[in-house]
């Protein structure tokens, strides 16, 4: 059986930036997905918190958390290397 890895790999990003849109990857258990997407949003509010290190200490641990949801859900990356593959 062939998959699709492009297919794939967007079904699970979509469902780690958005999971109350997109459904989790029928073949993925529940707790790993959990796991990715602790991991995914670690490295967001990483990233987030190095950059705008001011606008960190405003925000309470939720709203940043919003922020950092909102900005995977309405602003995802596109990797230019990538776009035409």
């Amino acid at each position: 059986m062939s998959v699709d890895f492009k297919a794939k790999q967007q079904e699970f990003s979509a469902y780690l930036r958005d999971p109350d849109k997109h459904p989790a990857p029928a073949d993925v258990k529940p707790e790993r997905m959990a796991m990715y997407r602790e991991l995914f949003f670690n490295n967001i509010d990483q990233f987030l918190a190095v950059n705008f290190p001011v606008l960190r200490k405003l925000l309470t641990d939720t709203q940043w958390r919003e922020l950092a949801e909102t900005s995977t859900n309405s602003w995802p990356s596109i990797s230019r290397c990538c776009a035409n593959s």
